[in-house]
């Protein structure tokens, strides 16, 4: 089940702040220079959702194994969450919030496909080997040979008796 922030902090252009919602209630306002209201607020949160200018996130404070808590942001887009460190409290700002926001957004922009292959592309009654040794298994359809990440991805192969090395 998602974890849902109780609070929302969101930036007002009228106001020029960050407006702070509790259950959808405006609960408190903070201007971007007072950052000890803003500590003394995110002391005793554990989590919050973040609107500004540069983009949105979810930010949990979350336990570490040796000891410690530690702010992180969350982005989804598309069902693909990326995650980035904040750090400690005293170290969760306005500006850090925004750089995130802004470094999360541009990044989540989806990955390029591989191109689909057509009939008359298809290599047929051969088994391509990579480097790595990976080999394709037995089917009727193209699958890659190479793991992700290969620098030889695009190597393709059938289901065949025959094997051919690349490279």
């Amino acid at each position: 089940m998602p974890r849902v922030p109780l609070h929302a902090l969101i930036w007002s252009q009228d106001h020029s702040r960050y407006d702070l919602y509790t259950q959808g209630e405006l609960s408190q306002s903070f201007r971007p220079e007072d950052r000890n209201a803003w500590l003394s607020w995110l002391h005793d949160a554990n989590s919050f959702a973040f609107q500004g200018v540069s983009g949105r996130l979810n930010v949990y404070l979350e336990e570490r194994l040796r000891g410690g808590h530690y702010w992180y942001a969350y982005h989804t887009v598309d069902h693909r969450t990326r995650k980035r460190y904040l750090g400690q409290t005293a170290l969760v700002t306005f500006v850090l919030l925004e750089e995130v926001a802004q470094a999360l957004g541009s990044e989540s922009s989806p990955a390029p496909r591989a191109p689909e292959l057509g009939p008359d592309e298809r290599i047929p009654h051969l088994q391509v080997r990579c480097f790595l040794g990976w080999r394709c298994s037995r089917s009727s359809s193209l699958i890659p040979c190479c793991p992700p990440g290969c620098w030889r991805g695009n190597a393709y192969c059938a289901d065949s008796t025959r094997r051919a090395s690349i490279g």
